[in-house]
């Protein structure tokens, strides 16, 4: 491992750059899906959209959703490393900032988990509001993926069953998946505070 840029809330997204053993230097991020959308080549906008399908898809489960994405740097003459696209050539591993790095990425997929409740969260909440108590729900999780999650724990009321062609809410979400878009594959957090 070469270098290792941090997680920050302000760009939502992490990378690491690496050699491989045949010598290429590459770097990989994740990070929110709006986060590397916005990083992303914008090459292949069916990509995009597939991409965006499938984590709205895991965010209406509930599921949490990271992406991820990698872009290969070329090692200039000099020793050097150069980076794709600007030609800039950087001196030292220390210059290797997200700022140079997390740009021009080629997407890879997402995943979408599952965050298990605590045991008992349910009548936790419903003891609350039998005792008058406000319930808050603060979360940096996308909107559909909060309001999941609201539903599973009972901080939100279940939609009306109907009996037409409306999908039922179920109390069991597949606890992990996994989908790579393309051979060669962030909407930005969500801040909500619900009250009920």
């Amino acid at each position: 491992m070469l270098k290792i840029n941090k997680f920050s809330s302000d760009r939502k997204a992490m990378s690491v750059v690496v050699r491989a053993p045949d010598g290429k230097v590459y770097a990989y991020v994740k990070g929110s899906d709006q986060s590397l959308i916005n990083m992303t080549r914008r090459e292949d906008e069916q990509i995009l959209k597939d991409f965006q399908t499938q984590v709205d898809s895991f965010a209406a489960l509930g599921l949490r959703t990271l992406a991820f994405g990698y872009k290969e740097i070329s090692l200039g003459d000099n020793v050097g490393i150069q980076m794709e696209g600007n030609g800039a050539v950087i001196d030292s591993v220390d210059d290797l900032t997200p700022e140079n790095v997390e740009k021009d990425v080629t997407l890879l997929g997402c995943t979408g988990v599952e965050d298990l409740l605590f045991e008992n969260v349910a009548r936790c909440i419903e003891d609350f509001r039998k005792a008058k108590m406000r319930v808050w729900m603060l979360t940096g999780d996308k909107g559909i993926t909060a309001k999941q999650i609201g539903l599973t724990c009972g901080l939100l009321p279940p939609p009306p069953v109907n009996t037409g062609n409306e999908l039922r809410r179920t109390d069991s979400l597949i606890a992990s998946r996994f989908i790579v878009p393309s051979a060669h594959t962030d909407q930005l957090a969500e801040s909500i505070l619900i009250e009920l």
